[in-house]
């Protein structure tokens, strides 16, 4: 017995009325385990609850569960990587990069009193650099955040709060702008600790604005995110669109009267992607359970995959015994979370990144915005040194993908380029 996917996902958009829409939950549950229980043993997705919190969700689409073990769909092709080399020495280390639609690579690389953005052109060959390290016009102390769309780059700046806008066609500065919160904070309430913390692009001429704040105090185990609207003068539109929790987090004891905050890898976090339009895409790592929300942060809908999460132990990961003490008293998931991150490549296509039993693969989920599955691939990946508070270094775009590899005992820290192959159906 097979399930029909559009079937499913039809039938559960049809439900308005609550008591209705968690009816259509359960019969879509015993469907499904009706249906591949000859295959639990071989496939521990079908092996699942649908939790409670999961029910209280409306407008819900479940992707059906894949029956059996599956091939990938997805073949890799390393065609070019971005590093230091006989033209240019990045100095210090790779935190972010973008790519233009020509295929050129932006890396930003720095060090303490030194920074730069290093330009590469798409076989890998040495460009130009832009910026400098400093607090004057065209200078900066950190770049947390670099993005490109059509023929404009820009830099935003966390230290300073400040953002630059480079043209693409002769790298030179139009535009530079401080970013002024006070009034926000204010308005929305938040403490003066919440700064911006990244900043995206859109199609309209805006920008959407990332703003972080972290507390240390351990009553609130974790941080938060709020989304506003940016103009390009600089200008905040203080009605927040969002907010997610950032992170878990977990004290080590007091210190000189602080409370020190940490995360692992078996942490739960947010993972954030946001369209050009400005719509967003959200995920709380606990499920595989995505949600849509539009330009305003109003929720539209959720695609939910019904995954069977890995079992965890402490002994799975490198910690030292101070630390392992201290997380012996908390409350410690016996789980790795669903996902491991989430991103949107430039035909609006996710790209989602399951945790599974495997110690050096995750299993990637490539899916339309109906939630329908396009391809199902294994790529490497290592659970046990997962950062939490900020997504992996990846961007999908133009065919291509771009990934940030890194060992240091090894003395690699690079940009690799992997055109993508579709297997056809």
């Amino acid at each position: 017995m097979k399930l029909n996917p559009d079937k499913i996902v039809a039938e559960t958009r049809k439900a308005t009325d609550n008591s209705v829409l968690i009816s259509v939950f359960v019969a879509i549950l015993f469907a499904v385990i009706a249906a591949t229980s000859c295959n639990r043993e071989h496939d521990p997705a079908t092996e699942f609850e649908l939790p409670e919190h999961i029910q209280d969700i409306e407008n819900v689409s479940i992707i059906a569960p894949i029956e059996g073990a599956v091939p990938d769909t997805v073949e890799f092709i390393q065609e070019a990587v971005f590093e230091s080399g006989d033209d240019v020495f990045m100095s210090g280390y790779i935190s972010s990069f973008a790519v233009d639609d020509d295929g050129r690579v932006f890396i930003v690389s720095s060090v303490p009193g030194h920074l730069g953005v290093y330009v590469f052109d798409s076989d890998g060959s040495y460009l130009s650099t832009i910026g400098r390290y400093g607090q004057g016009p065209g200078e900066f102390e950190a770049v947390g955040a670099i993005d490109i769309l059509e023929d404009e780059l820009i830099l935003f700046d966390p230290r300073l709060q400040k953002f630059a806008i480079y043209s693409l066609g002769n790298f030179e500065k139009t535009e530079e702008e401080i970013i002024n919160l006070t009034e926000t904070t204010r308005l929305n309430q938040m403490p003066s600790i919440a700064k911006g913390t990244d900043l995206e692009l859109l199609k309209n001429g805006g920008m959407v604005l990332e703003v972080g704040m972290s507390s240390l105090n351990e009553e609130s185990d974790g941080t938060q995110i709020f989304y506003f609207k940016l103009d390009r003068d600089g200008r905040i539109n203080p009605e927040r669109l969002m907010e997610v929790d950032r992170h878990k987090r977990y004290f080590l004891p007091e210190r000189e009267g602080w409370a020190i905050p940490i995360t692992k890898p078996f942490n739960r976090s947010s993972v954030v992607s946001i369209t050009r339009s400005g719509g967003f895409f959200t995920a709380w790592t606990e499920d595989f359970l995505i949600k849509e929300h539009d330009k305003n942060g109003d929720y539209i809908r959720s695609l939910y995959y019904p995954f069977a999460k890995s079992d965890f132990s402490l002994d799975q990961i490198r910690i030292a015994d101070h630390e392992r003490r201290m997380l012996r008293g908390e409350e410690i998931p016996d789980t790795w979370p669903a996902l491991h991150t989430m991103e949107l490549d430039d035909k609006g296509r996710l790209w989602i990144a399951t945790i599974t039993d495997s110690k050096t693969h995750f299993t990637w989920w490539v899916l339309n915005q109906k939630g329908e599955l396009i391809a199902r691939f294994q790529k490497e990946g290592d659970r046990s040194t997962r950062f939490v508070p900020s997504k992996p270094l990846i961007t999908i775009k133009n065919g291509y993908f771009y990934s940030h590899e890194r060992d240091m005992r090894q003395g690699v820290d690079r940009i690799v380029k992997y055109r993508i192959e579709f297997e056809e159906s």
